[in-house]
């Protein structure tokens, strides 16, 4: 079993032994108000890392740079910076800055906002609702440069849209990944283009007409110049990704969200890396003992710099190639390590003297942590009180909540989910009557996918936007979470489907959508 799936039955109360119940304290809440709740409940009873956390100017500083750049310093987002200081309550959330993010990603924004006001309710607190940006990570990983637009016309039930990055860049952190060239924007809109009008006009045929002739292609016309914006203003992939997402998120929505480029802020945490190399032996024995404790109840924990205790967990900057260079200890008394680039071969040694420093100017300039290290500056580098984050962190957040629990250190509430959410778009109408009407073993393999696709939320946010428009999908989401709709409930917008739709045909989607959660398929 993976973590994902022990997190998931625990949100749907289904049995689990008592001894892994236990890991999973603090991570499951099911609603805005129980995470609110047991956030202020944390607040009176958190730990205090004093001099490793971040300052909050500093912080105040680069998210006024960046939303500045951005063109979304709106008046809520100035109102964040202002208020925050060394008291304010961090609600975080992070994550990769993926090309047009999926809307598992995306209703994160929507559920800490939510979260926010509950707060606020019931302590009376300005919590800081801040995003921090995980553009340290290397471009190798797909999800970083590939979205999926749900459709029942193209080969496994989606159009990518790709930004292109050479092989040879995968080693280098996302944050220095030239922007993809404009003729390719412009491939992936007129594809779009091309794509609606094909499922508009398909679905015409068979009576299902839009509820206002030309309001698809108007929100795709919208998103369009959302896109070109984003554009002009980045200079990097990293850059158009997140400010395209905070141009919606803040400019659209009207949410305070912080936007920090996380490999901004690896140069100021030296007391919380320190802190974390003087504990490394411990940290090392933590975790191999919790991946133990995991795969004796045959549940899979896969990482590297656990099981080997020779790995410095925290990745070093070449500074002739700019490649990612992996760091390992040749001796732990003095500290010394090393590593050799994969890509020009130049070779780094780091020798740390002592317990307060390392004996290399460039070192805090030049670094990123790997994930266990980076889940436990989480709680040591910035003050955070409570956080939401995307199931695919289940693995990493269990493993992180052993070792910390270990050392001692109270561990901020967390909602780690994902949404379900039966959509009324033009991709599931349109997959439903190909399933129907369909005899082709192929037609129907590409609509089930492009169904589970949309429905597990994998969808690229532009598929959700073009169909539903900013303010009623984000009207609408923002009821759910505000009035107690649960993060592992099924999450039905019949009501915003913009087509009109007789009773029996929602209730044959609905019947469709049912079987994503019975056969969940390649996109679990």
């Amino acid at each position: 079993m993976d973590c994902r799936q022990i997190v998931e039955a625990a949100y749907d109360n289904k049995p689990i032994p008592s001894e892994i119940a236990t890991t999973l304290d603090g991570i499951i809440y099911r609603t805005s108000h129980e995470l609110a709740s047991a956030i202020s409940k944390y607040s009176i009873e958190k730990n205090n890392f004093g001099k490793c956390y971040i300052s909050p100017q500093y912080l105040k500083d680069t998210a006024l740079e960046f939303h500045t750049k951005a063109g979304t310093l709106t008046e809520s987002v100035l109102e964040n910076i202002q208020n925050l200081n060394e008291d304010t309550p961090i609600l975080r959330f992070s994550h990769q800055p993926n090309l047009f993010s999926s809307w598992g990603i995306v209703t994160q924004f929507i559920f800490n906002a939510s979260v926010a006001e509950k707060l606020s309710g019931i302590n009376g607190s300005k919590p800081a609702q801040i995003y921090i940006i995980v553009d340290y990570d290397v471009a190798e990983d797909s999800r970083f440069r590939v979205s999926h637009y749900p459709t029942p016309n193209m080969e496994g039930g989606s159009y990518i849209l790709s930004g292109v990055v050479n092989k040879i860049d995968y080693d280098k952190p996302i944050w220095m990944i030239s922007k993809p060239d404009k003729d390719l924007i412009k491939k992936w809109l007129q594809h779009l283009r091309i794509l609606l009008h094909q499922e508009l006009q398909f679905l015409r045929k068979h009576n299902i007409n839009e509820n206002r002739f030309g309001t698809l292609q108007q929100h795709l016309q919208d998103v369009e110049e959302v896109i070109w914006q984003a554009y002009d203003c980045a200079a990097t992939l990293a850059e158009f990704n997140a400010i395209f997402l905070s141009k919606i998120v803040n400019n659209y929505w009207g949410l305070p969200t912080l936007f920090i480029p996380g490999h901004k802020l690896h140069r100021v945490m030296r007391e919380a890396f320190e802190l974390c190399i003087e504990l490394l032996p411990k940290i090392n024995e933590l975790a191999n003992e919790g991946i133990k404790f995991y795969t004796e109840r045959n549940i899979y924990i896969k990482t590297k710099s656990s099981n080997n205790s020779n790995i410095f967990p925290i990745w070093y900057l070449c500074q002739k190639c700019n490649r990612r260079v992996g760091l390992f200890i040749e001796s732990n008394n003095p500290l010394i390590v090393k590593g050799k680039c994969s890509s020009c071969s130049s070779i780094y040694h780091i020798y740390r003297p002592d317990k307060t420093s390392i004996d290399v100017e460039k070192f805090y300039e030049s670094i990123s942590p790997r994930i266990l290290i980076d889940n436990l500056l989480d709680v040591i580098a910035i003050n955070t009180y409570g956080s939401t984050g995307y199931i695919g962190q289940a693995e990493h957040i269990l493993l992180t909540n052993y070792v910390a629990r270990a050392l001692g250190w109270r561990i901020p509430p967390q909602s780690i989910w994902r949404p379900y959410s039966s959509n009324y778009c033009s991709g599931d109408i349109s997959s439903l009557v190909i399933i129907e009407s369909n005899s082709k073993k192929e037609l129907i393999e590409r609509a089930n996918c492009a169904t589970k696709l949309s429905f597990l939320s994998k969808g690229s946010l532009l598929y959700y936007l073009v169909n539903y428009g900013w303010s009623d999908l984000y009207d609408s989401w923002k009821h759910y979470f505000d009035h107690g709709g649960k993060v592992n409930g099924i999450y039905d917008n019949a009501e915003g489907t913009p087509f009109s739709l007789s009773d029996d045909l929602i209730k044959k989607l609905r019947n469709m959508f049912a079987t994503c959660t019975t056969d969940p398929g390649v996109y679990k």
